[in-house]
């Protein structure tokens, strides 16, 4: 322990190295649960009223992996509202719809952000997850009410005249209102425009008595179960009844899906930091032996054994590694705060909730934050265990050994050809995991190799120094040349950084290349007019017929 505070500095160094990585794996936990449970909360309360759902039973997954069907004829939705023990039943049509704002653009980016759409407008509370703002009304026939988020991107007021890009083309409607989806201004950042039914059905369908689902509130003292059964021997085939409970599950899986991506590239980076933290913790530990060695030498000569030796530096390591991962603890509720703002400020709206901090979230951070810590501490401890009694009277630290220059090469000559084997199997398509072991096992493998590189790389990348700062460039020079493992050391975590900034770049500008390679070869058109939807959208119908008559 006095050992320890001997050097509060180097300390702080060792411990900040740990506290980050374990803050960013921490706040990714704390930030992946709080959003889950956020969602989890919210569309429990939306389908708290809804006992059944009745949808299209056949489904597709569409572009943007979302799961889509197709729509009902709008008799279902009288068949429903007839069968015994429903207290109301409301329909619901959804689809492309993009909102112009005051300033005569429009609202929403659906080809690089969240989506936008128009919906029908609910009945009464218990079937409508839409909350009128003070001073709304509820959409009448050739009425809008937008969600509070557009409404406030695009400077629209109630009473504005709204202009919404549908698939039938352009509308005009009368502003009466803005709503609130549960608890958030918009959901997950997405622009609604919301009509009642028959308007939706107008101005989405083109007239067409469809509808994309039934939503269905059960009187006093019917089960969802029962009424689910009920409506199931009632509807026509090729739809299907499920529960609210059931209905809601699929929303809370299906989000928690769409975020999963977000989640594992959080944690891609966390365990980045922790790499990156292995090779700092290894070095300064092997910098604590080397400035040690008279110390050890000292305690060896006046009884101490070996193991005495590892087990101080390993306890030195432990200390390190628990309290750094403490602190790590409490800076990544920090970082999930900070999570959550970027996520707002991409245009995603996440619910309002509590912190979410599990009991697994610590017992992982702190776990990984001192096994990181003692392991990377193992094999320094053990160099300095081996530094002889003799040492201590001497003006020289002992070289204690360390693997010969043949071993050192068909070693890490074998890690390297291994990764190298794993990353290529990996990017052929057996997986992003082999990408990774692949990568790990080049790194730690070049980490090996680089102390038999750091001798000649310093004598010709110093020589320059050599003949600019004069006897200071020798001096620095032979420094690096007369201690390879050391110079090979201090540059293994700027390899890792430097190696992981040419990846990037790398798979940035291939997948550049790659891309406009595909399109340039199959398409063979001139000009594209599109909606800017990825998922869906369209252009008015009447528009290809009207384009042969320009003169271009």
């Amino acid at each position: 322990l006095k050992s320890a505070l001997a050097k509060k500095r180097r300390l702080f160094g060792t411990m900040l190295s740990v506290l980050l990585g374990v803050a960013f794996l921490t706040g990714t936990l704390v930030f992946t649960d709080s959003i889950t449970a956020s969602f989890d909360d919210l569309f429990a309360g939306i389908y708290a009223e809804t006992d059944t759902v009745v949808r299209a039973e056949s489904s597709v997954e569409s572009a943007n992996a979302a799961e889509a069907r197709g729509r009902m004829p709008g008799y279902v939705l009288d068949s429903v509202s007839a069968v015994r023990g429903v207290a109301d039943a409301q329909g619901y049509v959804v689809g492309f719809a993009q909102t112009i704002g005051s300033d005569g653009k429009a609202i929403g980016d659906p080809a690089r952000g969240a989506p936008t759409m128009g919906m029908s407008f609910g009945g009464d509370d218990a079937l409508n997850p839409w909350r009128l703002t003070a001073g709304s009304e509820p959409p009448g026939p050739g009425e809008l009410v937008l969600d509070a988020g557009t409404a406030s991107k695009g400077d629209l007021t109630v009473g504005d005249r709204v202009t919404v890009l549908t698939q039938t083309g352009p509308h005009e409607f009368p502003l009466v209102g803005t709503a609130r989806f549960g608890t958030v201004d918009s959901p997950g950042g997405a622009s609604v425009a919301l009509w009642d039914l028959a308007t939706t059905q107008e101005v989405m369908l083109g007239g067409a008595d469809e509808v994309d689902a039934v939503w269905v509130d059960a009187d006093p003292g019917v089960s969802q179960d029962e009424l689910t059964a009920r409506i199931a021997r009632a509807i026509p085939e090729g739809t299907e009844a499920v529960t609210g409970a059931e209905i809601t599950e699929e929303n809370q899986d299906a989000m928690a899906s769409a975020l999963g991506f977000f989640n594992t590239f959080l944690l891609v980076f966390a365990a980045i930091g922790l790499v990156v933290a292995c090779f700092t913790i290894y070095n300064t530990f092997q910098i604590i032996v080397s400035q040690r060695s008279r110390e050890m030498a000292l305690l060896r000569a006046v009884g101490a054994s070996r193991s005495q030796v590892i087990t101080s530096q390993m306890l030195e390591a432990f200390i390190i590694g628990v309290v750094a991962s403490i602190l790590g603890l409490f800076a990544g509720v920090g970082v999930a705060a900070a999570l959550k703002s970027l996520l707002a400020v991409v245009g995603i709206d996440v619910p309002s909730g509590s912190t979410v901090f599990l009991p697994r979230t610590a017992l992982v951070a702190m776990v990984v934050g001192v096994l990181v810590t003692v392991g990377s501490a193992v094999f320094p401890s053990i160099r300095a265990s081996r530094v002889p009694p003799i040492a201590a009277i001497r003006d020289l630290g002992t070289d204690t050994g360390g693997h010969p220059r043949r071993n050192r090469m068909i070693q890490g000559g074998a890690l390297v050809a291994l990764g190298a084997a794993g990353f290529t199997a990996g990017l052929a398509g057996s997986g992003v995991l082999w990408v990774g072991i692949g990568a790990l096992l080049v790194f730690v493998g070049m980490f090996a190799l680089s102390p038999l590189i750091a001798r000649p790389a310093a004598r010709v990348l110093g020589w320059p120094a050599t003949r600019i700062s004069g006897v200071t460039g020798v001096v620095a020079r032979e420094n690096a040349v007369r201690n390879p493992k050391r110079t090979a050391r201090a540059g293994g975590a700027l390899m890792v950084g430097v190696a992981l900034v040419a990846a990037i770049t790398v798979i940035a500008a291939t997948a550049k290349a790659w891309t406009r390679d595909v399109v340039s070869e199959q398409f063979q058109g001139d000009f594209v007019i599109a909606a800017g939807g990825m998922a869906f959208g369209g252009r008015s119908p009447h528009l290809p017929p009207q384009l042969p008559d320009l003169p271009e």
